[in-house]
C-alpha cells in the first residue's frame, strides 16, 4: 500500500524519502493536489544538437538539444532538463526534467543552479548571466534531487 506523504514546503519535499509507490499531497493557490511520486521522475529523450556531456543543463532549440548558456538572453524558458548520459551530434541524448539525478559528484545538501555551459553550479548567478534557475538540492554527494524553479531574468 502507498504511503501519503504531505509536502509542506519545497526543501520539506526534497528532503523526504520517496518511493515511487508513494502518492504526495502539495498545496498550490490553496488548492490541495494529489499525485504519484512516480510522475517526479520523468525521463525523456532527445537529439544532441552538440556534443553533450552527462550532467548537463539542457536547452531544446529547433527540436535539438544543447547546453544551457545563462549568458544567453535566446536560452531563457527554454530549459527542458538535465542530461543524464552524454552523447555524440546527432546521437540520442537521455534527460531528466525532475527527481533524481545519480551517479554525479556533489555536495551534499547544497542547491545547484544552471551554471555556464550547462554545469550544475552551487553559484545562483554565472559570471556574465542574463538568467538565472534553480535546478535542484544533493542529498548526498552522488544524488541531486531535482526540483526546478522559474527562470528569473537578471539583466
Amino acid at each position: 500500500m502507498a504511503d501519503i506523504k504531505k509536502l509542506p514546503s519545497e526543501l520539506d519535499a526534497l528532503s523526504l524519502p520517496i518511493q515511487p509507490t508513494d502518492i504526495l499531497i502539495a498545496e498550490r493557490a490553496g488548492e490541495v493536489q494529489q499525485f504519484p511520486a512516480s510522475s517526479l521522475v520523468t525521463e525523456l529523450r532527445g537529439t544532441a544538437g552538440e556534443t553533450i556531456s552527462a550532467h548537463k543543463v539542457l536547452v531544446l532549440v529547433d527540436g535539438e538539444l544543447f547546453h544551457a548558456d545563462p549568458t544567453d538572453i535566446a536560452h531563457i524558458g527554454l530549459i527542458v532538463g538535465v542530461s543524464v548520459s552524454a552523447a555524440n551530434i546527432g546521437e540520442e541524448v537521455r534527460y531528466l526534467q525532475a527527481g533524481e539525478l545519480t551517479g554525479g559528484s556533489f555536495a551534499e545538501g547544497e542547491r545547484y543552479y544552471v551554471g555556464l555551459a550547462g554545469a550544475l553550479s552551487t553559484t545562483p548567478l554565472a559570471v556574465g548571466a542574463v538568467w538565472r534557475k534553480f535546478i535542484g538540492v544533493s542529498k548526498s554527494t552522488t544524488v541531486l534531487v531535482m526540483s526546478p524553479g522559474p527562470t528569473f531574468k537578471t539583466a
